[in-house]
């Protein structure tokens, strides 16, 4: 597990320097821990999280991509819940469209497809599949 860490003037995912991280939260997830619980930031346990996207009103959403989730990080207080499921599309970034759905590409068994997870429903649909993937 690779927590969400805040040292000296910088916040780190791992040992990856980020950039344009907002001064939220201090950390988020228990360091040396893998796993895929939701709940406060301190318990909450991510495995290899990848990506991150901060929406309008400053929410964090991570990338869990081990356990091939989509994590979100409430602003208010802090507490992890997960919102999207992946199943078996194995991912390690995402993008946001208008509306809030999250846009998945999948990689490794589904590679070459694009899978779009509604925001609300956690449903999902395939928007592109590349057919002759090899």
């Amino acid at each position: 597990m690779t927590a969400l860490v805040k040292t000296g003037p910088g916040y780190y995912l791992g040992t990856t320097k980020l950039r344009n991280v907002p001064e939220f939260l201090p950390w988020v997830g228990k360091s040396g821990q893998r796993g895929r619980q939701n709940g406060p930031a301190t318990s909450a346990l991510f495995d290899t999280p990848k990506s991150l996207y901060v929406d309008q009103s400053g929410d964090l959403f991570v990338a869990d991509s081990g356990n091939r989730l989509i994590r979100k990080v409430n602003i208010d207080n802090g507490d992890v819940s997960t919102v999207v499921d992946a199943g078996s599309c194995y991912f390690t970034t995402f993008a946001v469209d208008a509306a809030g759905n999250f846009l998945v590409p999948c990689s490794q068994q589904h590679r070459g497809t694009i899978k779009k997870f509604n925001a609300k429903t956690g449903e999902s649909e395939v928007l592109f599949k590349y057919e002759s993937y090899n």
